[in-house]
């Protein structure tokens, strides 16, 4: 097992502190942890990134990958609708074949569990870990953010057209789809204006959107009219 360079005091003080900061009560976690918990969480694949043990009672467990699912069952535990947790400790995963990555490593954070409507919280969040980070000496880190909802808020603050919004929070699943919905609307084409079938069946073979067309027809019991071919219908949603 590739083991991560110890970090300088300094760093790790720094990098404490901002968690700190944000408040929060220390908890520990199991290092072994229950093999069938992250299964049933994120599937068999996870398995293969995984160190994985026998317990005395003959049960698989695995070398925790992090301290999220420890943290949630220590809340859990607690019984208490809101809390916030700091942890620090050894977190181990399997590296990729081929990968230098340390394969057991120190992990420091802060996870928050709160009640009420708070929208921000993941931003939040992600700017605590960002300013640890900065803390901790980093300064070259770049981040990527996947979160649908946090796009929505994004897109609520730019004060934009609603209808254009929507149309670009239905392509954010897709990068090359936001890149051409982006375009269209800073370029006055058509994005804001295609219904969901038009964006559903764009970047689809024209045959097989036909096809899927078609299908629909058959299932909904629809009889066309018009005299437009399915392939039509399909050419002129999508150009």
């Amino acid at each position: 097992m590739r083991l991560e360079p110890a970090a300088p005091a300094k760093v790790l003080a720094g990098v404490r502190a901002v968690f700190e900061a944000a408040g929060g009560s220390l908890v520990t976690t199991a290092v072994a942890e229950p093999l069938s918990l992250y299964l049933d969480l994120a599937g068999e694949a996870l398995r293969e990134r995984l160190f994985l043990v026998q317990g005395a009672d003959r049960e698989e467990y695995c070398l925790r990958p992090d301290f999220t699912l420890g943290t949630a069952l220590a809340h859990i535990a607690a019984g208490a609708a809101a809390g916030r947790y700091i942890y620090e400790g050894p977190a181990f995963r399997v590296a990729p074949p081929g990968s230098d990555r340390p394969e057991q490593f120190l992990q420091i954070g802060l996870e928050a569990y709160e009640t009420g409507d708070a929208p921000l919280a993941d931003a939040a969040m992600a700017s605590l870990a960002w300013r640890a980070a900065k803390a901790g000496g980093r300064g070259d880190l770049g981040l990527i953010v996947g979160d649908v909802s946090l796009f929505g808020v994004f897109l609520a603050s730019l004060g934009i057209a609603e209808i254009v919004a929507a149309h670009l929070g239905a392509a954010f699943p897709r990068p090359w789809r936001l890149t051409r919905a982006l375009d269209a609307a800073t370029q006055g084409g058509r994005g804001p204006r295609a219904g969901p079938l038009a964006s559903l069946l764009e970047g689809v073979d024209e045959s097989q959107a036909a096809s899927a067309l078609e299908e629909v027809w058959t299932l909904a019991g629809i009889e066309p009219v018009g005299g437009r071919s399915a392939a039509e219908i399909v050419r002129r949603l999508t150009s």
